[in-house]
């Protein structure tokens, strides 16, 4: 159900011309139950439209009775009030978006496609709640164990002036995840009807207030299931090699982008906790000396592309680097040498657009990650830098409406329960048609767990679950909307055997793209990237089961450093033929400088499929 009043704003607005302008046909009008043509003057409160190419009927209601002068031709449709109104609330809704199941090409938003939906049920309920208006609400959680409660609470009003709003008047459409986790309470709302959208079927439910659980995992810095004992000494002799990696020069110096400097960081990081968990205390502690420098050049203001705060936009952003070598010959470094050139603030792509705030969560996740585990590891070293790492959490994912320097939240949606990437957009200095939009769900997962890992590892309860709440939603996003599976009804048939999405944007499901390429292992990869602990509970066997043929058809198991993560795959479903493949692995698949694998370890790749349950 939409409306123009969602916000106070709106509703209060004083004067205010409106009119509905379609690129389309107009089938039939009705105003106020009564049929019309679309012809000169018509006035009342209720008014339905039906579109013939979009195959769908809107319903306009208002507070009080407007005059519209109407006029429409086979290829649009105006209808505009005829004086400017203070103090009136519209609303606009979908009540069909398959009125006659017969429009080729839009048929897949029939329930049964092909026929025709019955739209009197849904339409009687619209009527019923359409003078409940929602002028704002807020969004609240509780955690108690390893459950959160996460609260929609709706402030509403009613424009029927002898009717006060009451609990249990509003009617909204709930997504097919909210109808999964909705509390027996919220449950009681559900009403069994709605419409389809881009991400499903939206059933309408009557309440003020929902309540979602989320359970949240116990995951901690290991695999649960451990290492299998006849994969400990192949993983020992792997660490003798993989104990002396190091970022390449430049990202030790800091000269480079944020996000591969991160993604190498955080790949040090696993092998420092896979060393622990061989035992191997000395291998880790050197190696956490060795990565508490790297990461600290970025926080202490050393690195060559410095991270500023931008007090426009209020986030923490990369200046960008004019990146020198002298072809080899010299100590990697900046020519533009930081503040104030700062190249990247007028270059949207530089940085993968840090600058311009994409992939933030991706980008600081990876630091988040590195500095988790230092911290769990250098105790001095957390209290040291424990303010930086926590501005990198505020930027992507401040809780608190207080922090005048962050916004709240910057990348989660709370609705969809997913993450949006996107920042400010790219396009010749142009919104998106299409809304905003993520890729890589995988990396914002990562984001989520490092916020809960960095949480325990400085024992701040609030902290990790904080990053354990946002993890949940992320992966019931993930899976919900980016997973594919045969018989699942979010979306058409035609999809299923794709099994994943390569780009989620607000009005636009992208399959067989990224924004690096459009290879199918590509589309599959960056939806895994990186394997960690918490990837269980991501790639979930019964998906892999039908997703990792697919990703196999496109690679063959020859398709560069994605190979590894086809390994890594397959070890979901058959972790001994995982393991023999894993041996033919060459090393430079695991090369600094392949931007496929260099955010991965051989014994990365190892330990998952020795930990596989």
């Amino acid at each position: 159900l939409s409306s123009s009043s969602a916000a106070s704003d709106v509703y209060k607005r004083q004067n205010a011309e409106y009119g509905i302008e379609v690129g389309e046909q107009l089938v039939s009008l009705t105003v106020d139950g009564q049929q019309r043509t679309c012809q000169g003057l018509m006035t009342g409160t209720k008014l339905s439209m039906q579109f013939k190419i979009t195959d769908s009927t809107w319903n306009l209601y208002t507070s009080q009775p407007v005059e519209y002068a109407c006029s429409s031709s086979p290829t649009s449709f105006t209808l505009r009030a005829t004086k400017s109104f203070s103090g009136l609330t519209l609303r606009l809704a979908i009540v069909n978006n398959c009125t006659t199941g017969t429009e080729p090409g839009w048929q897949y938003h029939c329930l049964n496609p092909g026929r025709p939906n019955d739209e009197t049920i849904y339409t009687q309920l619209i009527d019923k709640y359409a003078s409940e208006v929602v002028l704002g609400g807020t969004i609240d959680y509780t955690i108690s164990g390893d459950t959160a409660t996460l609260s929609f609470i709706w402030k509403t009003e009613n424009w029927l002036g002898d009717l006060p709003a009451q609990q249990g008047n509003l009617l909204m459409c709930a997504l097919e995840h909210h109808l999964d986790a909705f509390d027996s309470i919220t449950s009681q709302g559900l009403t069994g009807t709605g419409h389809r959208g881009i991400r499903g079927f939206l059933m309408a439910v009557v309440g003020n207030t929902w309540n979602l659980i989320e359970p949240l995992t116990k995951i901690t810095w290991g695999s649960p299931s451990g290492i299998k004992p006849q994969f400990h000494q192949t993983l020992l002799n792997v660490l003798l090699n993989d104990q002396n990696y190091n970022p390449s020069l430049n990202y030790q110096l800091g000269v480079g982008d944020p996000y591969y400097a991160g993604k190498m960081m955080a790949r040090m990081a696993r092998i420092i906790l896979i060393a622990d968990e061989l035992g191997q205390t000395n291998v880790r502690q050197t190696m956490v000396q060795r990565l508490a420098q790297y990461i600290g050049v970025w926080l202490n203001h050393q690195s060559g592309n410095k991270l500023v705060y931008d007090a426009t936009w209020k986030g923490l952003v990369s200046c960008g680097c004019q990146y020198d070598d002298c072809n080899g010959r010299c100590t990697p470094h900046c020519d533009n040498n930081g503040p104030p050139n700062c190249p990247s603030l007028t270059q949207p792509g530089m940085d993968f657009g840090n600058a311009y705030y994409n992939d933030h969560h991706f980008h600081y996740g990876y630091f988040i990650y590195a500095a988790a585990c230092v911290s769990k590891f250098l105790p001095s070293w957390a209290q040291t830098y424990k303010e930086s790492v926590l501005v990198l959490i505020r930027d992507i994912a401040n809780p608190s409406s207080l922090d005048p320097f962050f916004p709240k939240f910057r990348h989660k949606d709370f609705y969809d329960s997913f993450s949006w990437a996107s920042g400010i957009p790219l396009a010749d200095n142009q919104a998106y048609n299409n809304g905003r939009n993520q890729e890589s769900s995988s990396e914002a997962v990562n984001a989520y767990y490092a916020i809960y890992l960095y949480g325990l590892a400085i024992n701040d309860e609030n902290t990790a679950n904080l990053g354990r709440l946002l993890l949940a939603m992320e992966i019931r996003g993930a899976k919900k909307y980016y997973h594919v599976k045969n018989g699942e009804d979010v979306y058409p048939s035609v999809f299923w055997p794709l099994k994943v999405v390569g780009i989620l944007w607000s009005n636009l499901i992208q399959y067989t793209q990224t924004w690096f390429g459009t290879a199918v292992y590509e589309v599959h990869g960056i939806q895994m990237i990186p394997f960690t602990p918490i990837s269980e509970e991501l790639l979930t066997k019964d998906w892999v089961s039908e997703e990792f043929p697919v990703f196999n058809a496109g690679c063959q198991m020859n398709c560069g450093s994605w190979t590894s993560f086809l390994v890594m795959d397959q070890a979901i479903i058959d972790s001994n033929s995982a393991w023999s493949n894993a041996q033919t692995l060459p090393d430079i698949y695991f090369n600094n400088s392949d931007p496929g694998g260099n955010g991965n370890s051989r014994i990365n790749t190892y330990y998952w499929i020795a930990t596989r349950p």
